[in-house]
């Protein structure tokens, strides 16, 4: 009943599902089904924190999942300097959930805010870059396109999270913390860049053209025939980084 009056009535898109890992995959075939006879095109996502995520997600399931495990391996691998990590975590996302498109984040209530998470300021650029070319759908906890901080602390409120629940800065830019700017308008033109270019936002991932070094880090999209090309460098220093792009290149490569 309550699904059904949300879609059909209030006319939300869809549900982000919390904990759903906890719940038997039979509930939530049973509760696709209802949303799916209300509206056919609503989005059903679970919240995930570990395991394999298709025992949840699929055809007759949910449609996708909060993917706990590569905002994790965003982070470390920005922290640590060994994009190998991330580089390794794609790869096997490419082999375990390549039929669905994972709800990618980078911070929500539940972890410190990036800023805060992120060892170099500089380095929350690169994430919101990661963020929005990967493949799956970037999501954007608020206040992180102003690269907003907060932590959690013993304590405070809601759990000791309310570093991370905290009001949202004002509207004008001279309420803006000093780096709030630079972050927001890298975030439009990566919103703009997502919107322009439909293989951002359904191209597979080429694993085979998967590069990385301990700080730098390059790979493929693609859609039938056209291409992105992403190189994410974490270090002070520039570098190179080789990728065959034979067969590859066209004119509707962006990079």
């Amino acid at each position: 009943k309550v699904a059904r009056f949300y879609l059909g009535v209030v006319g939300i898109d869809g549900w982000r599902l919390d904990v759903a890992h906890q719940i038997s995959p039979h509930f939530w075939s049973e509760f696709r089904q209802v949303c799916k006879s209300v509206k056919p095109d609503c989005l059903l996502v679970g919240e995930m924190m570990h395991g394999n995520y298709t025992t949840w997600i699929g055809p007759e399931l949910l449609d996708s999942a909060t993917n706990c495990q590569l905002s994790s391996s965003v982070i470390n691998s920005l922290n640590t300097g060994d994009m190998d990590e991330l580089a390794q975590a794609m790869q096997r996302e490419d082999v375990l959930y390549s039929s669905f498109h994972p709800l990618n984040f980078l911070g929500n209530h539940d972890t410190a805010r990036t800023a805060s998470r992120l060892r170099q300021p500089l380095h929350c650029l690169l994430a919101l870059t990661f963020l929005f070319t990967a493949r799956g759908m970037p999501c954007l906890y608020y206040g992180e396109e102003l690269g907003m901080a907060g932590e959690k602390k013993d304590g405070d409120g809601w759990g000791g999270d309310a570093g991370m629940r905290q009001q949202m800065m004002g509207a004008s830019e001279e309420d803006w913390v000093e780096g709030a700017l630079d972050h927001f308008q890298l975030v439009q033109a990566l919103v703009r860049l997502h919107q322009d270019h439909a293989v951002l936002r359904h191209g597979s991932q080429e694993g085979h053209l998967l590069v990385s070094t301990h700080t730098a880090l390059g790979f493929v999209r693609r859609k039938r025939d056209s291409h992105a090309v992403v190189a994410i460098n974490s270090g002070e220093k520039a570098c190179q980084l080789s990728v065959d792009l034979r067969g590859v290149v066209d004119v509707d490569t962006i990079f």
